[in-house]
């Protein structure tokens, strides 16, 4: 029997303890971020590396900037190296793993819900949809020191083809 799943999830990555990469540091030995330009100067978004390269610059104290990112990514189709490969065939394969026990959670009486794993994979991928959108600020509370934090939203989609 197949059965087609389309399986939805928004997964918020908001937490700045729950990511290492969200909070960091950017130190003095980096390039500086405004040249001591002058009134007669303006500084222009020129002088600094493009949006993707993060934690390239400084900013003098009291200095904030606030940045806005998107991706889009849609991916379908399987390979196996250069070769395309088909659901069903996806569903022949057979797994490393097949029969050994694993754990999956707890049951109400408090013993352990062990699954064995089957033989051939039973779900197969069919496409996926992907947007992020991440948020970032900058903070100079000292000449010396640059906070840098980001927040982002994700949006994935995948649609699976299972087996059973």
């Amino acid at each position: 029997m197949v059965c087609k799943t389309v399986m939805r999830a928004a997964v918020r990555s908001t937490s700045l303890l729950g990511s290492i990469p969200v909070l960091a540091l950017t130190f003095s030995s980096a390039v500086m971020a405004h040249e001591n330009n002058g009134p007669q100067k303006p500084v222009h978004a020129s002088s600094h590396a493009p949006i993707g390269v993060m934690g390239e610059h400084m900013h003098k104290k009291g200095e904030w900037m606030l940045s806005y990112r998107a991706m889009n990514m849609h991916m379908n189709g399987m390979k196996k190296g250069t070769r395309n490969v088909s659901p069903n065939e996806v569903a022949q394969t057979v797994n490393p793993l097949g029969g050994e026990q694993m754990r999956m959670g707890t049951l109400p009486n408090g013993n352990p819900r062990i699954m064995t794993v089957p033989g051939v994979y039973r779900i197969s991928p069919l496409s996926m949809d992907m947007q992020m959108h991440m948020f970032g600020l900058m903070v100079a509370p000292s000449n010396d020191v640059t906070l840098m934090a980001m927040l982002n939203y994700r949006i994935n989609e995948m649609e699976l083809l299972t087996y059973r």
